[in-house]
Formats: C-alpha cells, structure tokens, sequence
C-alpha cells in the first residue's frame, strides 16, 4: 500500500513539474511576442511622426512614398534611411 502511495505522488510530481514548466514557457512566448509588436510599432500614429522607412517583420523595407505596402505595415522597425534598414539585414521589396 506505501509502494502505490509513493508512487501516486511521484506520478502527481511529474505531471506538475510539466505543467509547469508548459506554463513558464508560453507565459515566456507571450511576453516576448508582446513587447516585439509594442516596441515596432509605439509613436508613429500619424503620418507626421511615421518613420522614413519600416523594416517588416518579414525583412522588407518599405520606404515611405515609394513602398506600395508601407502604409499596411503594421509590425515593424522603424529606420532613418532605406541604408540603414537594408545594411540591418532588410532587403527591398520584389515589385
């Protein structure tokens, strides 16, 4: 009887210590997914303030003006200059 004892609560353990770890990792996940999309994105409300060039989460940069898809970025980098986002890794869009 103490040898299924034991080992109800050596399963019980096992199964939390996983849990757990489950709940550590997404809780994790989240956080950085949410402060990725808060920091690309914060202060460029309007067109005044928008940046000269957004870096897509997908490594697109779309020059203002120039991009037909700058103004749907929604996720991104903002950048000075199309150099300084191409010379970060970006590349420019295909049309």
């Amino acid at each position: 009887m103490k040898t299924k004892i034991i080992q109800y609560i050596k399963h019980n353990i096992i199964l939390l210590s996983i849990i757990l770890v489950l709940i550590i990792i997404s809780t994790t996940f989240i956080y950085k997914y949410s402060n990725q999309t808060s920091k690309s994105s914060q202060g460029f409300t309007d067109s005044k303030s928008s940046p000269e060039v957004k870096k897509s989460s997908t490594g697109i940069c779309h020059q203002k003006g120039v991009s037909n898809y700058y103004e749907k970025t929604k996720n991104f980098t903002a950048y000075d200059s199309l150099e300084e986002c191409l010379s970060s890794g970006g590349r420019l869009p295909k049309r």
